[in-house]
């Protein structure tokens, strides 16, 4: 089937990874915003569920570098309330 086992690269660890291991965010409206869906039309970014790449993300801004957005903490901040509903699990390792 068209779509299966699609591979993203993660903007902090740049590893491949199947999409639907990966936490995306897009650019919406001139801001970075989480797509826990996955099936939000816009330009999209991807990072893995390890707290080792979350961090890496908010330290050197690579969420903001990726989807050209004047800010990204908003969009962190969501994400961490998606994982902690459980909504994403975060792995660690």
């Amino acid at each position: 089937m068209k779509g299966d086992n699609l591979e993203r690269l993660c903007v902090a660890c740049r590893k491949l990874d199947k999409k639907e291991h990966l936490i995306r965010f897009v650019r919406l409206e001139g801001k970075a915003v989480p797509d826990p869906t996955g099936k939000i039309q816009a330009r999209g970014a991807y990072v893995c569920r390890k707290k080792e790449c979350l961090d890496l993300l908010m330290e050197k801004h690579l969420l903001r570098k990726a989807l050209k957005t004047p800010n990204d903490e908003e969009a962190l901040r969501e994400a961490m309330a998606f994982i902690e509903k459980g909504a994403w699990e975060v792995r660690h390792g």
